[in-house]
């Protein structure tokens, strides 16, 4: 049915000169400007707001590999069957799952009408 829309949109709608203007589409793009290695740095540098989110994600990258490394190590001792460890993982996940939608549905709303959105932001929920 959705193919059936589509091929119908493509055929009829987008082809009729009240819903389409063929002028509006052929717009020329703006070129984006290549920058070097070099330069991309040199960018991040004099942005502090980029700089701070560059830090931020490569930070999380490091620790949260850090972490998954040494903690599936671990797992992996403690489970050496592999139907075992596949078991743990998935109730793992379930759990984690039905914590964080808990947490959205109970917490995290009463946060932002209580206190608003900068103290939902800063909070390390």
């Amino acid at each position: 049915m959705v193919m059936g829309i589509y091929w119908w949109i493509n055929k009829y709608v987008l082809t009729d000169a009240r819903f389409y203007d063929p002028s509006e589409v052929k717009k020329a793009k703006k070129e984006k400007p290549k920058m070097s290695l070099k330069d991309s740095f040199l960018f991040l540098a004099k942005s502090k707001y980029i700089g701070c989110l560059a830090v931020l994600v490569i930070g999380y990258g490091i620790a949260i590999n850090i972490v998954e490394v040494t903690w599936k190590s671990q797992l992996k001792l403690q489970y050496p069957n592999p139907n075992d460890y596949s078991m743990f993982m998935g109730k793992f996940s379930l759990f984690t799952s039905v914590a964080t939608i808990l947490m959205l549905l109970f917490v995290g709303g009463n946060v932002i009408r209580r206190f608003g959105w900068k103290t939902e932001l800063s909070s390390p929920l």
